[in-house]
């Protein structure tokens, strides 16, 4: 069955006056994120979303509309019963990690619902999976909410789970569509063709197959999906790449809230830097071959970072998390 898209005329005009007040769902932005960030965690989002100084691409949002009716991101009269965005951990940091991390919850952009007499179940499902096959095996489900409490004001719509859901490589975020007939909910949609990795926003077909919306016998569209995953990184998370000894440079308190404290006891480094989890640096600092440095974090958002230690022996790569002041 094929599939094609039509631009919504509704959503290129998107929202009222009041609406755009409210927050960042205006056409031609993209938001900034400014969501809360807990120690220890990162809300990953596609780079199709973040913003220019951020190292994002800065599209414009909005939503397509499925010639049948409904949406591609949504629901729709071909009976999609999830959209699903695709994230590979590893590819948020310039050097890349390995190990496990656990997701709290998760965040979604509503642009459009349509609420019935008896509103239906909407969840977030994590599956791990590949791009060749998409989402494969359930990891876990958050609370259920129904499609009456999506926000679709400009706000976001959180998804909690239980317990932390662990996963380990190339993750889906799965969300889970009411079937209650004249309930309706639409995930906004990077532009078509403004997307860092192609093939990583999917859906469910009635059928209960997955398939990629840039597939031409699906939508063949290539465009990202705003479900936003919050990770917490577990104690066994390590850096790749690093060619120096690993225990050649140690940095603490970690967290750190205003100063982090660099311990090089076989001195010689030439520099450091920091960089954001989207590998934008945000910090370089000459060293003269010392053997410790106190490194100024204040000004930095709550999250995750990368410290990066260069010296004539090689590269050391340290994550940290400033938190607090």
């Amino acid at each position: 069955m094929m599939k094609h898209f039509l631009l919504s005329g509704l959503f290129l005009l998107l929202l009222s006056p009041v609406r755009a007040q409210r927050g960042p769902v205006q056409p031609g932005y993209s938001p900034n994120m400014q969501q809360p960030v807990r120690s220890g965690q990162q809300m990953l989002w596609p780079r199709s979303f973040a913003s220019l100084g951020s190292g994002g691409l800065d599209c414009p949002y909005l939503l397509y509309q499925a010639p049948l009716g409904g949406y591609i991101s949504g629901n729709n009269n071909y009976g999609d019963l999830q959209v699903a965005q695709a994230y590979d951990p590893a590819s948020y940091w310039e050097h890349g990690f390995s190990g496990n991390i656990q997701i709290d919850s998760v965040a979604v952009l509503f642009l459009k619902k349509q609420v019935s007499n008896h509103p239906g179940p909407i969840r977030l499902n994590i599956y791990s999976g590949d791009l060749s096959l998409g989402p494969q095996t359930l990891l876990g489900s958050s609370d259920t909410l129904n499609v009456g409490m999506a926000d679709t004001l400009g706000g976001y719509t959180f998804f909690h789970f239980t317990s932390p859901v662990a996963v380990n490589g190339l993750f889906f975020c799965a969300l889970q569509l009411s079937t209650h007939q004249f309930d309706q909910s639409a995930v906004a949609t990077s532009t078509n063709h403004c997307t860092d990795l192609p093939g990583y926003a999917w859906d469910q077909w009635s059928n209960q197959t997955y398939h990629a919306m840039s597939d031409p016998l699906d939508w063949g569209l290539q465009s990202d999906l705003a479900i936003f995953p919050f990770v917490r990184y577990d104690s066994s998370f390590v850096l790749r790449n690093n060619t120096l000894a690993e225990n050649s440079v140690s940095i603490f308190p970690n967290p750190a809230s205003s100063v982090l404290h660099l311990s090089a006891p076989s001195g010689n480094l030439s520099r450091l830097e920091i960089y954001s989890p989207e590998g934008v640096q945000l910090l370089v600092l000459p060293l003269r071959g010392i053997t410790a440095a106190d490194i100024p974090i204040a000004n930095l958002p709550d999250g995750l970072y990368v410290l990066a230690v260069q010296s004539a022996n090689g590269r050391s790569y340290r994550p940290f998390i400033k938190a607090g002041q």
